[in-house]
């Protein structure tokens, strides 16, 4: 079975129904580091507080950057 399940589908399950389970993805926003955050308020401040990162978001964004360079 495949589904996909972006962070903020996985922040309101359960951890105890995801016991034993995985999850794999190009890009985690919870993640503590001065880059993230720097990104993540550059996203916020464009588009609203509550905006969430999605899979297709980071890779339109890295896109555009690897064509720039």
């Amino acid at each position: 079975l495949s589904i996909s399940l972006g962070e903020h589908d996985l922040a309101a399950m359960d951890p105890k129904d995801m016991a034993g389970e995985y999850l794999a993805g190009n890009y985690y926003q919870s993640l503590d580091r001065v880059e993230n955050h720097a990104f993540l308020r550059r996203l916020r401040a464009r588009f609203g507080e509550t905006r969430v990162v999605t899979d297709n978001m980071v890779a339109s964004y890295a896109g555009v950057h690897l064509w720039a360079k």
